[in-house]
């Protein structure tokens, strides 16, 4: 009853306001500028596309462990862990697979192995310490960004460098405990660097009534930036990351150890860039690209090796944008990427198939010798897109219009257009009308096509499948938003149609086996509704309601594992100074969860509700100290995805 009083006491208060999905942002006076819904710098009230921003203020303020707790904290996104590793990130009800992630522009390679994640460990390998700022697009973006991008954009924006300073981090949850540090050289000469190193201790846990342990470990990721000025206006970039993760999973049965697995994990990115700012616009011209291997090994069954994998991706892009009349720029640009998969986990249904094979030291002799894993097959399938796309962006009065085409030409599912067009009336400096019609696709990956992959121990088949058909959409929305003085406003509505939606899908029989399916036509449409206000000085309050409907058209049923409302209200405190202290306490209450129990029969829908805390603190301009603990009411259900209790504490300062 208390919790109810106070829930209705802060809408009250709210409703005296107005609306806004993200209040944290609008209280900047100046315009903020952004880059990631028109490719372009364009401030975020002027651009059509629905966005959220979290920028390096937001994530010093939020007490965010990591980029998961950070969205989490920060933005509407529906963040969730999912039970066979990494975390889903829903863009308005539309899956991780389907939501483009980038890094500094670049994409990144995509991790789909045994399990399918995709991309949903991505979040794990991005050390936060080197994040400046997040930018997130919702809706269709295939117009500039092509397959991947059908649900939307999630932008990642790395420090860059600025002057001489190092900073230190440490931070304990209690899932981990990592170590960061951030080095900057500054400008010296035509040069400028920036290192980041970042050390992760995950900590073993079995979680009762389990038989196996999380994958628990060690993981080091490594980031470099160098950049060459060849004068104020041109520059050449240079990137290079290097993450490694070793991790264990332990198997009992009845108490007694049976088995011991180990797991390796390699990522190695790089790429090189040249920037140049002309008399009237700029243009950018980069190579990237990457590898991702990984193998496991289980110990007790005579097999040294289980799975042994590498994925690879190539990528060459360039744009070129161009101030052609007074009120009227110009962007045009190219894109070619090359995704290769190869392993055992395609057996057979890839090309060039050879038995697996590795090296031995014999324990009696010392000597190396080959041998051959039996049942285990290494072939390697790939997949290249090239496209071009252009982007005019109209300034006229109170108007300013985008329309954008893109076409793609898909290896496995030839040509593709991908037309949108957006609209922004403003109505004056505070009244704004935001309109956009686009259309995506995603092409299905290596993974949902072709693997072959037989887990060695209690998972299920994966399952290829070669019949699988792109998914399209058409999406429009609309949205209105406000502010004035000390309060802000937005609401807006989406419809997306999906066609030959890809969900995985268990099929008939034993042992079990999962397999991607088009469903033929689904339908995901919403309202966000949201208001904020400013109490005095150092107060505000958010509340932030979403009422979403996802269906499978062809069955006629709920499309499990989203909400139909999520009801979000904040309360924060924020002293306004260098040596300041803010805070934000927030509560998520969801209503009509949909869920079905390993993926098969009847759906089911649930209530639940979560209250989270987070503070952040700083001392003399270079200490920071902050902590969250989320789920305080340590709420558990496997099917909602709640692990109950999470918290973090951690410490950053800057020489």
């Amino acid at each position: 009853m208390k919790r109810r009083k106070m829930i209705l006491a802060t809408i009250g208060l709210l409703m005296t306001g107005g609306i806004s999905v993200e209040a944290h942002e609008m209280v900047v006076m100046l315009p903020e500028m952004v880059v990631t819904a028109t490719r372009t710098v364009n401030s975020r009230d002027k651009v059509p596309t629905a966005m959220e921003v979290i920028t390096e203020e937001d994530i010093k303020r939020s007490g965010a462990h990591d980029l998961r707790s950070l969205l989490a904290h920060e933005t509407s996104v529906q963040v969730e862990r999912d039970k066979r590793g990494g975390f889903e990130v829903m863009i308005r009800g539309v899956d991780s697979d389907k939501t483009l992630l980038l890094v500094d522009g670049r994409r990144l390679i995509n991790e789909a192995n045994a399990k399918g994640l995709g991309n949903k460990k991505a979040l794990e390998r991005i050390n936060l310490g080197d994040v400046e700022r997040v930018e997130i697009v919702k809706g269709p973006s295939s117009a500039l960004y092509g397959s991947d991008a059908i649900g939307g954009v999630i932008h990642i924006i790395t420090k860059k460098s600025k002057k001489k300073s190092i900073e230190v981090g440490l931070s304990r949850s209690n899932d981990d405990l990592e170590n960061r540090y951030h080095f900057d050289t500054g400008r010296i000469g035509k040069w400028d660097a920036t290192l980041d190193v970042w050390l992760d201790k995950t900590y073993r846990y079995m979680p009762e009534g389990e038989t196996e342990t999380n994958h628990y470990g060690i993981s080091r990721d490594y980031d470099v930036n160098l950049n060459y000025h060849i004068d104020d206006n041109r520059y050449f970039g240079f990137y290079y990351q290097k993450f490694a993760k070793n991790t264990n999973q332990e198997e009992w049965k009845d108490g007694t150890e049976i088995g011991h697995k180990t797991y390796h994990y390699n990522k190695n990115n790089y790429g090189i860039d040249y920037n140049a700012s002309i008399k009237n616009g700029h243009w950018q011209i980069r190579a990237y690209g990457g590898t991702f291997d990984w193998d496991d090994k289980k110990i007790g069954n005579g097999l040294p090796f289980v799975n042994k994998n590498k994925n690879t991706l190539k990528a060459f892009d360039g744009h070129v944008t161009v101030d052609v009349l007074p009120g009227q720029r110009v962007t045009v640009g190219a894109e070619y990427t090359q995704n290769k998969v190869e392993g055992t986990h395609l057996g057979k249904n890839g090309k060039n198939p050879k038995p697996l094979t590795v090296k031995v030291i014999d324990p009696r002799t010392g000597k190396e010798t080959t041998q051959v894993i039996p049942g285990k097959t290494i072939s390697e399938q790939e997949i290249f897109t090239k496209a071009v796309y252009v982007q005019d962006e109209i300034t006229e009065g109170k108007w300013f219009i985008v329309p954008a085409l893109r076409y793609d030409h898909h290896s496995a599912y030839g040509g593709r257009l991908s037309p949108k067009l957006g609209v922004t009336f403003s109505a004056n400096k505070n009244v704004r009308v935001k309109i956009n019609y686009g259309e995506g696709f995603k092409a299905p990956n290596v993974c949902q096509l072709y693997y072959d992959m037989q887990p060695a121990v209690r998972h299920p088949l994966i399952k290829g499948n070669p019949d699988l058909k792109p998914e399209t959409s058409k999406n429009f929305d609309v949205a209105v938003e406000m502010s004035r003085d000390t309060w802000y406003t937005s609401l807006s509505y989406y419809d997306n149609r999906i066609d030959n939606l890809i969900i995985t899908q268990p099929l008939a029989g034993r042992p079990p086996v999962l397999q991607c399916q088009n469903v033929e036509k689904a339908r995901v449409r919403g309202v966000e509704y949201a208001v904020g206000s400013h109490i005095g000085k150092n107060w505000e309050i958010q509340a932030n309601i979403r009422w979403m409907d996802a269906k499978n058209l062809t069955e006629n049923t709920k499309i499990p594992f989203r909400p139909e409302w999520v009801q979000t209200f904040r309360v924060m405190y924020d002293s306004h100074n260098e040596t300041g202290l803010t805070a934000m306490l927030w509560t998520d209450r969801v209503i009509n969860y949909t869920y079905n129990i390993n993926r098969r029969g009847p759906i089911f829908t649930a209530d639940y509700d979560t209250w989270n805390f987070t503070m952040s603190r700083t001392f003399d301009g270079n200490t920071r100290v902050y902590a969250t603990v989320e789920n305080i009411f340590d709420r558990k259900n496997e099917n909602y995805h709640l692990d109950g209790r999470f918290w973090s504490i951690g410490i950053d300062y800057r020489f």
